[in-house]
């Protein structure tokens, strides 16, 4: 199933804008855009042949979204990164041992570990 990023780069589009991410860390709206950024600019490479983004945008965000007690939009940003990280996992660089794993470093599995205690914060919210 192709994303709407990679439905663009079929169709020709191919322009990617990666914004400074320590610029207004503390400002959701713009990590929020960072996190939209750093998803484009990973679906729009090729298959099989994908380099990770980091995943400092999807931290930031979910900190942001929990100080201001949305946990579902937490729960979501970080199923968002979940997404990315399964895929670059299964990328063949990656699992012969030929890039980097991103998606087993400590911001990474942070941020996997927030989508369970976002559910409960959620569920004790309502």
């Amino acid at each position: 199933m192709d994303t709407p990023v990679e439905a663009n780069a079929q169709q020709g589009s191919s322009r990617v804008h990666i914004s400074d991410p320590a610029k207004d860390k503390d400002s959701l709206p713009h990590m929020l855009l960072h996190c939209k950024e750093s998803e484009g600019a990973y679906w729009i490479q090729p298959r099989d042949r994908r380099l990770c983004v980091p995943p400092y945008h999807f931290e930031r965000a979910a900190i942001l979204l929990r100080k201001k007690g949305d946990y579902a939009g937490e729960m979501r940003i970080c199923e968002r990164w979940q997404r990315i990280a399964d895929d670059y996992k299964e990328q063949p660089m990656v699992q012969h041992g030929n890039a980097s794993k991103v998606h087993e470093g400590p911001r990474s599995m942070a941020i996997l570990r927030r989508i369970e205690k976002a559910k409960q914060l959620l569920t004790n919210s309502q």
